[in-house]
């Protein structure tokens, strides 16, 4: 290892269905002394977004909601909201077309982003429910048309949010229920018991945040009610090649044609295609997701 990277676990899956799991430098573990593996934990980020569409999906398939249901028909009319982001639908969120920025800019997030620099401290620490509610009601969107792709880590934590709200129950609860338990994934979750948090690979600082020095230890982000959807799942690597297969079809779980769904092309771009939390991009011919 060069040191540029602390550690990491690599999956692979073939067409038939095979899997191989390599590990390289460190989990940063107190004495760790074993390479990262595929049961270490991590904290995966944005592949959160992936769980969050195929939720959506099985959620659509049951009739529980529709693509075409809006911000504004879900939170109902004693929620103040500029009236064009209430206009905003699941589907709109779902394929990052609602017209909302990557985070909002706003004093509290730019104090946060000053604070990341120096420290690592989450973004997000700050977006609660009220300053979500706060920042739909002072968007001022523009007038409805066909709005670009920009990728929105407040649009699919909104998405997250009316997921909440549509079926009364907490996201997390939703996730156990209608993937993880039924693909077995054990270990993707977004609280960890004390098992799992002695499997958990401590973060390190690399290019980000710039004034902290490369391989310091930086602690897991806690993304809060509103954001945990969008970037706050822990997994592993055995548990995400279970996913990956049932979105390739390779299970023969009941699941397998509702992910597959996720992964519909809906907006063709120059650089790369959009589906439901999946980007697609292109090699000669082949696809690659």
């Amino acid at each position: 290892m060069t040191g540029e990277i602390y550690g990491i676990a690599v999956g692979v899956l073939t067409a038939d269905g095979g899997v191989n799991v390599f590990g390289y430098g460190r989990t940063g573990l107190p004495g760790d002394v074993q390479l990262p593996d595929g049961d270490t934990i991590f904290q995966i980020g944005s592949v959160s977004k992936l769980f969050l569409t195929a939720l959506l999906s099985v959620l659509v398939d049951e009739g529980v909601l529709r693509y075409e249901d809006t911000v504004r028909s879900i939170l109902g009319d004693e929620v103040q909201l500029d009236e064009e982001a209430g206009k905003v639908t699941i589907y709109e969120l779902a394929t990052n077309t609602g017209g909302f920025p990557r985070q909002p800019f706003t004093q509290s997030q730019m104090w946060d982003f000053f604070g990341f620099l120096f420290t690592g401290r989450n973004l997000y620490g700050y977006f609660d429910k009220p300053y979500l509610y706060d920042y739909l009601r002072e968007k001022h969107s523009k007038p409805k048309q066909p709005r670009e792709y920009v990728y929105s880590n407040i649009g699919l934590g909104l998405l997250g949010h009316l997921i909440e709200v549509k079926t009364g129950r907490p996201f997390p609860d939703l996730l156990e229920e209608k993937i993880c338990r039924p693909l077995k994934l054990h270990n993707t979750t977004f609280i960890l018991q004390e098992e799992q948090k002695g499997r958990l690979a401590i973060g390190h600082a690399g290019d980000q945040p710039y004034f902290m020095r490369r391989g310091r230890p930086m602690a897991p982000w806690e993304m809060g009610e509103i954001m945990r959807p969008s970037g706050g799942i822990y997994s592993t690597v055995n548990d995400l090649l279970t996913f990956a297969k049932s979105n390739f079809g390779m299970l023969n779980n009941p699941l397998d044609p509702l992910l597959a769904r996720t992964q519909v092309i809906q907006l063709n771009r120059p650089e790369q295609d959009v589906a439901f939390g999946w980007l697609i991009n292109y090699l000669g011919e082949d696809r690659l997701k």
